[in-house]
């Protein structure tokens, strides 16, 4: 509940600064945390597109290609950032 109470807000502020690239990797979190897999990765991909150096969405990104079986893609995620 906590995190859905968040996750309102920060949709709200994306809304009012949709060029943010932190506050999309915090909806990218929130979703995340409630399992909402399809979503939480739509917001990382939009913080990276924004800020491809944003190492919240990239370790987002990471931990979704993990949960999903695509290691092959996680490890490149994480080499890119060497």
């Amino acid at each position: 509940r906590q995190y859905e109470a968040a996750l309102v807000r920060f949709r709200k502020a994306v809304e009012l600064a949709p060029n943010s690239a932190a506050l999309h990797a915090e909806v990218a979190r929130g979703e995340l945390a409630l399992g909402r897999l399809d979503p939480a990765r739509a917001a990382a991909e939009q913080a990276l597109k924004l800020q491809p150096s944003n190492t919240a969405a990239v370790a987002i990104l990471t931990t979704l290609d993990l949960r999903t079986g695509k290691a092959d893609i996680a490890l490149s995620r994480i080499d890119a950032l060497a």
